[in-house]
This record gives structure tokens, sequence and C-alpha cells, in this order.
């Protein structure tokens, strides 16, 4: 029953993150996605990028298979969000974003519960006998710290936004 209810907290904290994300994405006009958070950091076309790189990443860690984009693990992991503009649209940034996290979504949904307490594609057994809270669950949480980190980014930006149109 614990761990139940464990897999539904941060299932739910998850699904809530990704959905504040959806309409940011979904509402921010296209010539908005050049802005910059801060001066000199982050721009929300790598943004949306970087945590579709991320979050396409969880599918290979939970043993779930390979990355359904691996072209943007080169521009939106290995390379600085200094690095230039993307050579991918805002549509199709946005089209990898949902496919991405829908994927995952259905995924989620038909995990066993046993499986989410199960060690990661990422750690050996001999660490994982040392560690087990670096199961597949601890995967999406810190992947969920991660969503709210860059939400905050957002949220300080769509501030900003609304400043300058008023």
């Amino acid at each position: 029953m614990e761990q139940i209810v464990l897999v539904e907290m941060v299932l739910g904290a998850w699904n809530k993150y990704i959905e504040q994300l959806d309409d940011f994405f979904d509402n921010l006009p296209d010539d908005d996605f050049d802005l910059e958070v801060y001066p000199g950091k982050n721009r929300v076309r790598y943004i949306i990028g970087h945590l579709t790189a991320v979050n396409d990443g969880i599918l290979s860690l939970l043993g779930a298979g390979e990355p359904l984009y691996p072209e943007l693990i080169d521009e939106f992991l290995i390379k600085s969000y200094r690095a230039g503009s993307s050579g991918h649209s805002i549509n199709d940034l946005r089209i990898y974003w949902r496919n991405v996290n829908r994927t995952l979504t259905i995924y989620f949904s038909t995990m066993p519960l046993s499986e989410w307490f199960e060690k990661n594609a990422g750690i050996s057994e001999e660490d994982f006998l040392r560690e087990p809270r670096c199961n597949k669950l601890n995967i999406v949480l810190t992947k969920t710290h991660h969503l709210v980190y860059h939400l905050g980014q957002l949220t300080l930006l769509n501030s900003k936004i609304r400043k300058m149109a008023s």
C-alpha cells in the first residue's frame, strides 16, 4: 500500500509539472522562444529542447528503449546553451516535447508497481545493492526536480514578458 502511494505521489508531481510546461510552451508565441530567461543565459528554445532531450533519456534509464530523438542529445545536452541557434523549428520542438512526454505517460501507466523499485539502467547491480534508492522511481523524482528548476526560469521570464507588454 505504501509503495502505491509513493508511486502515485511522484507521478502526480511529474504530471502536474509536465502540464504546466505544456501550457507555457503552447501559449508562448514562436518569436518569444528566442528570449533569454536572463541576459547571457538559457533561451526558451534551448529549455524546451533540453527538457525534451533529458526526458527522452528517461526511456533508456527505465529499460524501456532508446530515445525517440537522439539527434537532440548533442545540441541540447552536450553543447552549451550559448552555442547558437537551434537547427530545429519551434514547431518541431513542440512536437518532440509532446511525443516524448506522451510516450513516457503511456509507459508509466503500464509499468507494474514492483518495477518502480528495481534498479535503473544507469547503475550496476553491485552499486544498486549499496544504493537501493537508485531505482526507477527515483529517476522520475529527480527528473521532476529538473522540470521544476526550468519551470522556475520560465515563470520569471513570463513575468518579465507581462511587464514589457503593460
